[in-house]
């Protein structure tokens, strides 16, 4: 069993088990079990925490907390934790996982699938893909010509 150790609170966030996850200034990470829940409260940012031990199936876990000093620091409101998408919405596609995009998206506008499968956004979609192809490329953007039909005459044609 361990002797009772001193800690000051850098973060206290509760688990999806009703656990609460607190991590002290150095960087050590302690559970506090579900069990234990009024214990819970005294875990706020920068308060001064002793806390004591027991051991159950030679596992030390804490089974008791108190204030070590509560004039020692000011203890600040303990914040909502905000929730963490998961790690894969925010990994940046490799280049290479882009261009088979660019390519896959470039054959479905062509071959009409796409359109197809979003008759509704379809001119909008193929808008932003020639959009972004035109700055991924570096080409400049040409305006249309007006078709000349047969038998039309320019007005630059006419002699005046």
């Amino acid at each position: 069993m361990k002797e009772p150790q001193v800690i000051t609170v850098a973060m206290a966030e509760p688990d999806s088990y009703g656990n609460l996850k607190v991590t002290d200034t150095l960087g050590n990470e302690y559970k506090i079990g579900e069990k234990r829940s009024p214990l819970h409260p005294l875990f706020v940012q920068g308060r001064a925490i002793k806390l004591t031990w027991a051991n159950f199936n030679k596992i030390d876990y804490v089974s008791g907390a108190e204030l070590f000093d509560p004039t020692a620091v000011t203890p600040q409101p303990q914040q909502e934790p905000s929730p963490k998408p998961p790690g894969i919405l925010l990994a940046k596609p490799a280049p290479q996982e882009l261009g088979m995009w660019y390519k896959e998206m470039g054959a479905r506008i062509g071959d009409g699938s796409l359109e197809k499968d979003y008759p509704k956004s379809f001119v909008q979609i193929k808008s932003q893909y020639y959009k972004r192809m035109f700055e991924v490329t570096g080409i400049e953007r040409e305006p249309k010509l007006p078709v000349k039909q047969p038998g039309e005459v320019e007005p630059e044609d006419i002699p005046f």
